[in-house]
């Protein structure tokens, strides 16, 4: 497991090999979807609805995460 992997696994993905070649992602705690976009990522907060962009796919699930699920 690399150490990306094992930052993945933090937030609750118990299987993140090749996870930044998917399309889209399930966020484990709250059903919602990370989307691959033109520039990089999409995702919604586990707590609104509106929508940011991230260039990498490690911030966008963070800020999709609900707090205290992140093994902090």
């Amino acid at each position: 497991m690399t150490d990306r992997e094992r930052q993945f696994a933090a937030l609750g993905w118990h299987y993140a090999e090749g996870i930044d070649s998917a399309d889209t992602i399930t966020v484990p705690h709250t059903g919602r979807e990370i989307r691959r976009t033109e520039h990089g990522w999409e995702c919604q907060p586990w707590n609104d609805n509106y929508w940011q962009e991230f260039a990498d796919l490690l911030d966008a699930a963070k800020f999709a995460t609900p707090p205290g699920t992140k093994g902090e």
